[in-house]
């Protein structure tokens, strides 16, 4: 019954794809995994990169580094050893994959001016966070039978 309300929802064209498909899943699944599988590559190499160029500028931050501009020029070098192995990147907003390209490929992961600027300004962030929680008091947590009581709530005494 759901299936034939369905059906009717949809209308001839959604009815002729969910009778081939049904009639022909594995072969679709094939396809369809195949697909994922060219999409996930291009997307891989994309991925490592980021966490290349994030590594790249927490090391030199660290180091004192003064500017994004100044890091952009210290790994240039590395950039071209690093995206030399990149072959396939996203194209058309992530659904397919392309050849790469450098320039796509830095806005991609972020190797532009702009992009390192928003990871020192994270970095920054996180430290400044870290600093806070490391500041404040803390009290142990202890929970349940470790409290001593049973699991309830912590204003019941024990009783003995």
């Amino acid at each position: 019954m759901t299936l034939s309300l369905i059906k009717q929802v949809v209308g001839p064209i959604g009815r002729w794809l969910m009778d081939d498909y049904t009639a022909h899943s594995v072969l679709l699944s094939i396809v369809l995994a195949g697909w994922m599988v060219v999409v996930g590559a291009g997307q891989h190499g994309v991925n490592r990169l980021r966490w290349q160029v994030r590594t790249w500028v927490r090391q030199l931050a660290s180091a004192g580094t003064p500017s994004p501009e100044a890091m952009l020029e210290l790994l240039d070098s590395r950039w071209q050893e690093a995206s030399r192995g990149i072959r396939w990147m996203p194209a058309a907003k992530g659904f397919w994959t392309r050849s790469a390209q450098d320039g796509r490929l830095r806005e991609l992961a972020g190797f532009t001016l702009v992009g390192v600027n928003h990871l020192i300004e994270g970095l920054a962030e996180t430290s400044e966070k870290r600093s806070r929680w490391a500041s404040r008091p803390s009290a142990p947590r202890v929970i349940g039978r470790a409290a001593g009581g049973a699991s309830g709530p912590p204003s019941e005494p024990r009783r003995a």
